[in-house]
């Protein structure tokens, strides 16, 4: 582990890190600053349940897939800003691996949705909300699994999912920031070091590790983290659809079960193995059904099986044909506003004053617009302006149509037929529901 290289990012940096994470990280840098090296060789990294999930169709990819193509992306141990794939032996998850994963997935044609198995503390503050961001923008359905802690930066990243579920041991919260000063001043006397910093501009050295911080260097800290803290507040209100006030009301407590539901802060209290198993259900629904326009879990506790998240997808497909009938009704239903709305204008425009007989035969035994058969109307005679013996073929005549015409094998106007076709055209009318 890079000891120097993580202490710039663990003191006088903002971090989104739960305090007792935070203490316990500190004192192993304390440990290592006295020359006592932790010993980790014997420690192995962590193991996402989603392991034992793999599909073997999909061994190749660098994240777990499972059978029904949902890409199972772990989110475990200390967050931070940049890292490497050896960073997860030691405990460490990076904002940029994270993000190229999510990327893969969000193209990956085999995967229909991302599950996150979260079980962080948080970390660096620098990096996060990028990351967030990147999460809410995937087309895909995602899906947080905390499984079983999701705090601070763990549970910022958890946000940015579509929906949240929970274990019913597992907690979330702690939306707050928090900043570590380390003054050494005191061992520096002890050890007979001093040091003497040149420099120019009157903050430049704030916040140095061999001095207290005081005066104008605390107080601009201070200020750093209560904007920070807003930031975050307003990121986990807009993306939980809270409102602010009650994400600030929070105080960064931390909430687990029917307490983080019934605060908005989760979606469900579910394991890790239901969860998925009722994702994977949800990706598998037929392309076209949807609930309603959200991919938001319901609020409220869930204790779904995985049988039982089985069968809700068998459900799902019967009920696409309810929809699908309901949704035909409603169309019919349009149409025939629709339609009797055209008529009506057709009927009743100024050019069908005079050529009432055209203007309902135009309006129930063709699809011709209103405006077309305006234009057509005007066109033809009125009645009693002209000898022709057809009005019909007069109105069209106006029309280019080789096949249309006074010369088709069309017989003359039968003033009895045009009101039985008048009859039988608000008959139809009158039945369409």
């Amino acid at each position: 582990m890079r000891y120097p290289l993580l202490a710039t990012q663990l003191y006088g940096q903002p971090l989104l890190l739960d305090p007792e994470k935070a203490a316990v990280i500190e004192s192993v840098f304390r440990a290592y600053a006295g020359g006592k090296l932790p010993d980790v060789s014997g420690e192995a990294a962590p193991v996402p349940m989603a392991a034992a999930y793999a599909s073997p169709r999909f061994a190749d990819k660098p994240y777990v897939v499972t059978d029904a193509g949902v890409a199972v992306i772990p989110v475990i141990g200390t967050l931070v800003h940049r890292g490497s794939q050896m960073d997860a032996m030691s405990g460490l998850a990076s904002y940029t691996l994270l993000e190229s994963q999510i990327d893969a997935a969000a193209a990956d044609p085999d995967v229909r949705g991302i599950l996150l198995e979260i079980d962080s503390r948080g970390g660096q503050a620098d990096g996060a909300f990028a990351l967030g961001e990147k999460i809410r923008a995937v087309a895909k359905p995602t899906r947080a699994s905390v499984n079983e802690t999701a705090l601070s930066g763990g549970y910022l990243i958890a946000a940015a999912a579509d929906s949240i579920t929970v274990t019913p041991t597992g907690r979330v919260g702690s939306i707050g920031v928090i900043v570590l000063h380390r003054d050494q001043s005191a061992a520096n006397t002890k050890a007979g070091v001093s040091y003497t910093a040149i420099y120019a501009g009157a903050k430049k050295n704030d916040g140095t590790p061999h001095a207290p911080l005081t005066g104008s260097a605390l107080a601009d800290t201070q200020e750093m983290v209560f904007a920070l803290r807003d930031h975050f507040v307003d990121y986990i209100a807009a993306m939980r659809g809270m409102d602010a006030q009650d994400v600030s009301e929070t105080e960064a407590g931390v909430f687990s079960g029917k307490s983080a539901v019934n605060i908005g802060l989760v979606d469900a209290v579910m394991s890790f193995n239901d969860s998925l198993a009722e994702f994977e259900a949800q990706v598998s629904k037929p392309a076209g059904f949807t609930n309603g326009g959200s991919r938001q879990l319901p609020k409220g506790v869930m204790t779904m099986s995985k049988e039982e998240a089985q069968a809700a997808a068998t459900l799902s497909a019967e009920q696409l044909t309810a929809q699908a009938a309901k949704e035909t009704l409603e169309a019919r239903g349009a149409g025939a506003t629709e339609m009797q709305a055209r008529i009506r204008d057709i009927q009743t425009c100024e050019q069908a004053k005079g050529r009432e007989q055209l203007a309902s035969h135009l309006a129930f035994s063709t699809s011709m617009g209103v405006e077309e058969a305006k234009g057509i109307l005007a066109a033809a005679p009125q009645a009693g302006a002209s000898t022709a013996a057809n009005p019909l073929a007069a109105g069209m005549a106006a029309v280019t149509n080789p096949n249309v015409g006074a010369d088709a094998a069309v017989q003359a106007a039968d003033p009895q037929a045009a009101g039985n076709l008048w009859e039988r055209s608000n008959q139809k009318l009158h039945r369409v529901k």
